[in-house]
């Protein structure tokens, strides 16, 4: 349990490292940032973040020019979602079923443990599967 808790940690600390790691500066002060994620709506507010930050890190604020997001999947956008639904119930069962299991001091080779396993790793699987199916780019100044 404390090696999980530390990776959780760890991984924390290195995402929190990456302030607008998609952020390229451009001339005359005209920046870009493109970023790609699992839903319509945090594609543009990463993007957003990190533009803010890329601005911050100046002193200064982000003015957008020009946003725009887009789906970018292979499968139809209806179904992409349905999946990617599917994907985050079957890993948040998994989790669930598998801190029942711990609180109640079943075994690795329970009955329970084993649905813990086998939800939470098909949920992983279909996250990997309808990974990132949208773009936001979004053009932005900083500005005083």
């Amino acid at each position: 349990m404390k090696k999980i808790a530390l990776l959780i940690i760890l991984s924390l600390t290195l995402s929190s490292c990456a302030h607008h790691m998609d952020v390229r500066a451009g001339e005359n002060g005209i920046h870009r940032v493109e970023v790609r994620a699992d839903s319509r709506d945090f594609a543009p507010r990463s993007a957003l973040s990190q533009a803010n930050d890329f601005c911050k890190e100046r002193n200064q604020y982000a003015v957008i020019l020009e946003e725009n997001v887009q789906y970018v999947g292979s499968m139809s956008e209806t179904a992409y979602n349905a999946a990617r639904t599917a994907s985050n119930v079957a890993t948040a069962a998994g989790v669930g079923t598998g801190i029942y299991a711990l609180a109640k001091n079943k075994s690795s080779k329970s009955k329970t443990a084993k649905v813990a396993a086998l939800a939470t790793a098909g949920g992983l699987v279909g996250k990997a599967i309808v990974n990132d199916g949208y773009v936001a780019q979004m053009r932005f100044k900083c500005q005083q």
